[in-house]
């Protein structure tokens, strides 16, 4: 949204799209969700003005109770490889650290 304005006047106008998908229903429901909820096997909760804990759950684990959900954990993942790389040399990133102390301990005197 953008905003122009005088003394005494004032203008504002939207740039793209005035009513994109996401805006032209905004009342909670499960119209959308309901059919990817029931194809994978899913559940679909109403939180009630309830606080409600989320716990991590194993596979054949319940993961849900009375006011607790699991998130179950079913480590689908792959770890290929991992690389570590300094940004810069420790030595280097020590003499930065030292210096811009420094600098604020100097600024802070005057």
């Amino acid at each position: 949204i953008y905003t122009v304005s005088d003394d005494d006047r004032t203008a504002r106008t939207i740039v793209g799209n005035q009513s994109p998908k996401e805006f032209s229903d905004l009342r909670a429901t499960d119209k959308y969700l309901q059919p990817l909820s029931r194809k994978t096997g899913g559940q679909i909760w109403w939180i009630k003005g309830q606080s409600i804990d989320l716990r991590r759950v194993r596979r054949g684990q319940s993961s849900y109770g009375t006011n607790w959900l699991g998130l179950r954990r079913n480590d689908s993942y792959v770890v290929k490889s991992v690389q570590r790389i300094s940004v810069l040399p420790p030595l280097l990133a020590l003499i930065l650290t030292v210096l811009l102390i420094g600098i604020a301990w100097k600024r802070e005197g005057d």
